[in-house]
């Protein structure tokens, strides 16, 4: 199966041309299923025509939609409870997308899973590391996120809602007889290799903890038939081998996608080794 994967995309930022593009590129690559991983625009209302420009373009594949940490800021309205548990994914079966979170795509022996995973501070610079109720005290001042989402929203709390939720989707996977290879989508990074140290930059550096859930990360490596890991969120591109413990890899990845310069990549699963 092959799967193509954009992440934020954040319409309202980008122009729709440049989205309409992407999506076109994106249906050019022949794709089995396409996946946008969060991030996509900058109000529900974007959201839903984010995605209906891919699914004008891409008529063929399955097409999956994840939230990002931007979409579920509260607007329009709607808090980020209602916008993640009822909003969102509402308006992408609308556009005729399926809701990823909870709901893995299988493709003959060939799956995908996914979640928004929800930073937990896990990622958090060493050296600077002021523990996690400091991060949940000063969220306001690191990150857009404090301001955008509901008042008393808990990071930690819902990372391992949703972190438990995608174990629970590769648990299931994992005993399918069916299934050999698994395709894990998240919004949030969940490997070293995936993010962006800069210890040099004491702004960038403290913000690091909410770049990543190493802690989700550490479980996905358990699971034997995850063979890929696609995130978004940092907007640097990245492309490397995440090692298990037996030597085993997994080829970990983000989406270089950025504001005004919307991307994507492809990964190929579940394809019989000669």
């Amino acid at each position: 199966m092959r799967v193509a994967i954009a992440s934020d995309l954040h319409l309202g930022i980008t122009p729709v041309a440049a989205v309409r593009s992407l999506a076109a590129a994106v249906a050019a690559s022949d794709p089995d299923a396409v996946v946008l991983a969060g991030d996509l625009a900058e109000s529900p209302s974007l959201w839903l025509k984010c995605l209906r420009i891919f699914s004008e373009a891409c008529r063929g594949p399955a097409l999956l939609a994840l939230p990002g940490n931007d979409d579920l800021w509260a607007r329009e309205g709607a808090t980020s409870a209602d916008l993640f548990g009822r909003l969102l994914p509402s308006l992408s079966r609308d556009a005729g997308f399926s809701w990823l979170e909870g709901d893995p795509l299988v493709k003959g022996a060939a799956a995908v899973a996914g979640s928004v995973a929800w930073y937990d501070y896990s990622a958090a610079e060493p050296g600077l590391d002021q523990g996690p109720a400091w991060y949940a005290a000063h969220r306001r001042e690191l990150t857009g996120d404090g301001e955008g989402m509901d008042p008393g929203f808990d990071d930690r709390a819902f990372a391992a809602e949703r972190s438990k939720a995608l174990l629970a989707d590769l648990d299931a996977l994992e005993r399918d007889p069916a299934v050999s290879s698994v395709l894990v989508v998240t919004h949030v990074p969940l490997f070293e290799a995936q993010l962006s140290r800069k210890p040099w930059d004491p702004e960038w550096a403290v913000r690091t903890a909410f770049y990543g859930n190493l802690t989700l990360g550490a479980e996905v490596l358990k699971r034997r038939k995850v063979s890929t890991v696609v995130s978004g969120h940092t907007h640097a591109g990245r492309r490397a081998a995440v090692y298990r413990r037996d030597g085993s890899p997994i080829t970990a990845m983000v989406v270089g996608s950025d504001y005004g310069r919307p991307a994507f990549v492809t990964v190929e699963i579940g394809k019989v080794q000669p």
